[in-house]
């Protein structure tokens, strides 16, 4: 089922996030895969639409898991 509110949306997206730093191991290490400054990736509340490919490259974690908002399953 598809969210309703922003809240959970901005929930899911998060969890996004935070599947893709465990996938690597830290946001530092994120960073660097990234070739990003980590306080730039500190300040992510979500994976950017223009870094997601990229992202999924990296670490591994399917589009859909890090962006549902985005992509269904």
């Amino acid at each position: 089922m598809f969210p309703r509110s922003k809240k959970e949306i901005a929930k899911m997206n998060a969890e996004g996030l935070r599947l893709a730093i465990n996938a690597v191991g830290t946001r530092y290490r994120l960073a660097k895969l990234l070739k990003i400054s980590q306080p730039a990736l500190a300040r992510w509340k979500e994976v950017p639409v223009k870094r997601l490919l990229q992202v999924e490259h990296v670490t591994g974690v399917d589009r859909t898991k890090l962006r549902p908002d985005l992509y269904r399953r």
